[in-house]
């Protein structure tokens, strides 16, 4: 026995150390829990108030998710518009540029035509002319060839000219 009034005494259980509270009455209680309640209404309050604040946020971050939403598909639209008129543009300078070559090449043509049907026609009177000339030329060295059978000294002047 001496050794467990001992052991109780050095090792004493936790029973033992607790240290007894004072009596609270019940209206302490009640106040307590009056308080209690009061503080819960204001907690519920301001969590009604932060809820209020979230759904006020979400509705405002709404608003601008869709004004940029707005705003992009604006830009999409300004973008496709701006595709569409870029890709006229380039078609228009296709255009250009494949009928500016050939009108260029067309006139070069016409121009080449132009001068050698100028030329021809410059030169069809000058050719005529010479035609003629040569015509006579002939006319001319058969008489003189006619006649030098007739005059030995004439005979004589066309050979050394080399003629007959």
């Amino acid at each position: 026995m001496f050794v467990g009034l001992l052991t109780c005494y050095l090792f004493p259980p936790p029973a033992f150390s607790v240290e007894t509270a004072p009596r609270i009455t019940d209206r302490e209680i009640i106040e307590r829990l009056t308080r209690l309640e009061e503080g819960q209404k204001t907690v519920v309050q301001r969590i009604d108030d932060t809820n209020r604040r979230i759904d006020e946020l979400n509705k405002a971050l709404s608003q601008r998710i869709d004004d940029t939403n707005r705003r992009i598909d604006d830009t999409n639209r300004r973008i496709d518009e701006l595709r569409q008129d870029i890709g006229q543009r380039l078609e228009e300078l296709r255009q250009t540029l494949l009928w500016g070559p050939g009108v260029t090449f067309a006139g070069m043509f016409a121009l080449i035509g132009f001068v050698i049907w100028d030329r021809r026609s410059t030169l069809a009177p000058t050719v005529r002319q010479m035609e003629g000339l040569r015509e006579r030329e002939e006319k001319l060295e058969a008489a003189l060839r006619e006649y030098a059978r007739q005059a030995p000294d004439l005979a004589e002047s066309l050979r050394k000219m080399g003629l007959l």
